[in-house]
């Protein structure tokens, strides 16, 4: 099995689809990158959960680029 990486900028990040409970990591205008797990996406930003059960809000006005993995057949 492979992995995907897609890579959403911050436009397309509430228009996706449903990212509750994917593992991410989002990295900010500010060049600092966050690593979790999204809880829920809003128009204006997104609740992520670190690996210490910690909830962020990140605004999507200050998000450069979310990364996330797909697991392929191939």
């Amino acid at each position: 099995m492979g992995k995907r990486q897609i890579i959403l900028s911050a436009d397309k990040i509430s228009g996706y689809g449903n990212l509750e409970g994917e593992e991410v990591n989002v990295l900010m205008k500010s060049a600092r990158v966050w690593h979790g797990y999204i809880k829920t996406v809003s128009d204006t930003a997104i609740a992520l959960r670190d690996t210490r059960f910690k909830v962020h809000n990140l605004q999507i006005q200050d998000i450069d680029k979310l990364y996330l993995d797909r697991v392929t057949d191939y």
